[in-house]
């Protein structure tokens, strides 16, 4: 991070590893322990704060897994975008719900049938809550992580995160939440 943001960044994006492709043989290697995810952010965090300036997580994290109070100059979101804040074009004139999705929707050419696609109203309507995550109290602010690692890995998009399967929620953090 530091080597970017001396090599002149001005904002940093920061991206953990999301399984897919040939990514998958190696996901053990290459996937953070949910324990590291939050060194990850406060080291980032520290050097943002060095730097003076800003940079953010490209994709969603459980939020029982962090604290996002801890974080001025990095954000880390929690709710998934796609489908309502954005939605991708393949090189093949194919839509999908995000750049993480090997799910293809519509062609472009069809683009008013999309609305009627069932998988675009699941991610619309966010109907993709994993079971792991009823009845969380912050579960109105968090969708469980990115849906489409969760996909990949379990070949649903209501599945568990990755980042989540060998962890269990940070009991503490959610405590003030609990009540």
């Amino acid at each position: 991070l530091a080597e970017a943001l001396l090599a002149g960044a001005g904002d940093i994006l920061l991206n953990r590893f999301l399984p897919g492709g040939r990514g998958l043989q190696h996901a053990d290697r290459l996937s953070l322990p949910a324990e590291d995810i939050p060194r990850m952010l406060d080291i980032a965090e520290d050097v943002l704060q060095t730097a003076k300036r800003w940079g953010n997580v490209g994709t969603e994290l459980p939020k029982c897994l962090f604290d996002p109070s801890r974080y001025e100059r990095l954000t880390v979101g929690t709710r998934c975008a796609a489908a309502r804040d954005f939605f991708v074009i393949d090189p093949s004139g194919y839509i999908r719900v995000c750049n993480h999705s090997p799910v293809r929707l519509v062609h472009l050419d069809d683009i008013e049938t999309l609305p009627d696609h069932p998988e675009w109203q699941r991610f619309v309507f966010k109907d993709y809550l994993p079971a792991a995550c009823a009845g969380c109290p912050i579960s109105l602010d968090c969708d469980g992580g990115c849906r489409e690692a969760a996909r990949v890995v379990t070949g649903q998009p209501n599945g568990v995160d990755p980042a989540l399967a060998k962890k269990a929620p940070n009991k503490a953090y959610l405590r003030p939440a609990l009540g």
